[in-house]
Order: C-alpha cells, then structure tokens, then sequence
C-alpha cells in the first residue's frame, strides 16, 4: 500500500502525509529524478534532510492564513520589504521565491495541477508591481525569473535557472565565466559547491 492510497480520518493526518509527499518531492528534485515515477525513500532521512525547509515553508503558510488574511497583495509586499533589509537574502532569494509560492498555493488546493501556476502567477504579478513601484526592497529583481541567467559551459549564458557543471570537480579544464569590462550595473553572481 502506497502513502498515497492510505485512508485519511482526521486533517492532521492528511497534512502529516502531504508534509512527507512534499519532502518526498523534495528529495526527488535535489537528486535529479524523474517526476511521477515511483521510487524507494527512507523516509527517516529524507525528513532530517529537508527538516529546515519544510519548517521555515510551514511558518510562511501559518503567516499568509492567519497574519495576511489570505491576501496575496499585503502577504508579499509585507515580506519582500521586510527581507530587503536583511543582508544574507541575496544569496537566498530562490529559497524565498519557493516559500511565498508555497504560501500562496494553500488558496489553491482544489485546483489541482493549474493551482501551482495560479500561484506562481500571483506572486510573480505582485513582485512585478513592487519592482515597478520600487517598494520591494533590493531582492524583489532578483527574485523575478526574466532577471535570472545561468551559464552553459558550451552555449554561455543563458537566460533561465539552471546548472552551469554537476560532476566530479577532479581534472576539471577552466572556463572563463565572468568578463565584464565596459559594462555598467549591479550584479549578484552566486556560486555553490555541493560535496
């Protein structure tokens, strides 16, 4: 019997359940498997792992349900002008993305596959209107996908998330990435060496 085919009697069981479905979700993301396929997880550990997100994700849904009302507009206007004080957002500012589109999506639930889009959406127009108004704080660009380049080590640079390299870091040739003589601007370039 799959968790998913599991009787739910009481709500704290189903979110007790869609915790571990989220973590499950998780864990297939970080380790780059296929979505929709069925794989084994020892569940123990994929729950320590993503222990801190699955905390901070729960305290931004508690504050949009009951501190914002539901109000996608004062949610994310309230928390990006707050986090645009806090000095160690800008290398965080995708984990934040993920938590207000997290937040959002409780206001739909019941819209299956087309709720998680509704939700990107919302949040991306409310971010739009803060860039535009310059209310957002300094995290509101970054946070806009139409802002986000990764480099491709055959092609450059790209617009989009992704890898620029995965693989062993032995005999790895160089690559220049960054050259910006002549040009004007601020720019976050973020780095991360996971072992």
């Amino acid at each position: 019997m799959t968790l998913i085919n599991v009787p739910i009697l009481f709500l704290f069981h189903e979110i007790q359940r869609l915790v571990i479905l989220t973590a499950c979700k998780m864990e297939d993301a970080f380790a780059d498997r296929e979505p929709g396929k069925s794989h084994d997880y020892d569940i123990r550990k994929v729950l320590q792992r993503w222990r801190h997100d699955i905390d901070e994700t729960m305290v931004h849904v508690f504050d949009f349900v009951y501190f914002y009302g539901k109000d996608v507009d004062h949610n994310v206007h309230g928390i990006w002008a707050s986090w645009g004080v806090i000095p160690n957002v800008g290398t965080r500012v995708l984990e934040y993305v993920v938590r207000t589109i997290s937040a959002v999506l409780i206001s739909h639930l019941r819209s299956g596959d087309q709720g998680l889009d509704d939700a990107k959406e919302k949040v991306q127009r409310t971010l739009n209107d803060l860039q535009t108004s310059g209310l957002g704080g300094r995290y509101v660009s970054q946070a806009l996908p139409n802002n986000w380049y990764y480099y491709d080590l055959s092609l450059g640079w790209l617009p989009g998330f992704s890898f620029t390299y995965q693989g062993a870091l032995i005999d790895l040739p160089p690559y220049e990435v960054l050259n910006m003589k002549g040009r004007s601007g601020t720019r976050l370039i973020g780095y991360e060496i996971s072992c």
